[in-house]
This record gives structure tokens, sequence and C-alpha cells, in this order.
């Protein structure tokens, strides 16, 4: 058993790698870091927006896979990088993790209340009838649907 958890534990540890990864790459190559400067009044300087993107790892000029790396590495000393306006992504982070929490939490209790009512209010739903035959998977492999039901 111990190693079956184990299993588990290392393979969904390696879908958050790859998934974090691909995410990363995705965002990389698909958004434009460089627009969020763009139309200001007055106009930023060519050279502080590079600056900036340098400062925060988001200058495209840099190749994707030296920036993924210097992610990663900060990611695995605790540091999840900065937002484009410059705010911090571990506070970001943790605001919304605080709120996802209590969004979860609310919805497994209304969850749970409203099937303890249905459960409650109406058991026969789940109970099933003596003399009702050839239902659920096994019983839709007769192709005779006549034989599909309740027995006289």
């Amino acid at each position: 058993m111990g190693r079956y958890l184990l299993r588990r534990l290392i393979n969904h540890v390696a879908l958050v790698l790859i998934a974090a990864s691909l995410t990363y790459f995705l965002a990389a190559i698909s958004l434009n870091p460089r627009a969020n400067f763009a139309g200001r009044n007055p106009p930023v300087a060519a050279s502080s927006v590079t600056a900036t993107l340098n400062d925060y790892n988001l200058n495209p000029d840099t190749p994707v896979v030296v920036r993924f790396a210097r992610w990663a590495n900060g990611v695995a000393h605790g540091d999840l990088g900065r937002t484009v306006t410059g705010g911090e992504v571990n506070d970001e982070f943790a605001r919304r993790v605080g709120v996802s929490t209590r969004l979860l939490l609310i919805a497994t209790v209304l969850g749970s209340i409203g099937g303890v009512l249905v459960g409650y209010q109406r058991p026969d739903i789940y109970a099933v009838k003596e003399n009702l035959v050839n239902i659920g998977a096994f019983g839709f492999q007769d192709l005779r649907y006549e034989n599909i039901g309740y027995l006289k």
C-alpha cells in the first residue's frame, strides 16, 4: 500500500510540474509584456521598458528557456516571481488561495446539506426494487430492450 501511495504521489508531482512548465511556456510565447507599456502618455522610453522587463524576467528578447530556468530557480526557493505591474506573485497567490478555500468550504457544506436533505426526503431514489432486472452497464448489453425493466 505504501508503494502504491508513493507511486501516486510521484505521478501527481510530475503532473503538476509538467502542467506548470507547459503553462509557463504557453504564456511566455503567446503574451506580449511590452504591450502593457504601449500607448502611455507620456510615452515610456524603450530602455526603461527593457530594464523593467529584465527586472521582472519578462523580456521577450531573452530566450524562453533562460527565462524559464530563472523562474524555476525562483520557485524552488519560494519566489513565484513578479506581476507585470511589479507586485509580488506570492502576495497575490496567498490572497487568492484564501478566497478559493473559503469558496470551497462553503460549496462543500452547502452540497453536503443539500445531499442529505434530498436523501432524507426521498430515500427511495437510492433504493433498487427487487423486481428490477437488467439495468446498469451490464443490463444494457442485452440488445433486446424489452428484457430491460421490471419483472411481472
